[in-house]
């Protein structure tokens, strides 16, 4: 077995163990994951609008460059 897999079975075991030893009732602890999971969705759907929003305007800057007939090299730059 590979680095990743060891690791995924000791994350899954980690997990397992906390869950059963969690200090809060079933559904509490339940609630809790599903809060927290909800929140970093919204925290990854945030990111990936900024990110696409980036890309837009990098878009949008690299065609008005080239409708000015800038150099490839110069447009290149542009997402250095």
């Amino acid at each position: 077995m590979n680095k990743s897999t060891y690791y995924l079975v000791g994350f899954g075991c980690g997990s397992l163990a906390g869950l059963l030893f969690a200090p809060k009732p079933g559904a509490a602890t339940r609630a809790g994951i599903v809060k927290a999971g909800k929140k970093r969705r919204r925290m990854v759907e945030a990111k990936i609008a900024s990110a696409a929003d980036t890309i837009a305007d990098y878009k949008i800057g690299a065609i008005r460059a080239i409708k000015r007939g800038t150099p490839v090299k110069r447009v290149r730059a542009l997402f250095q």
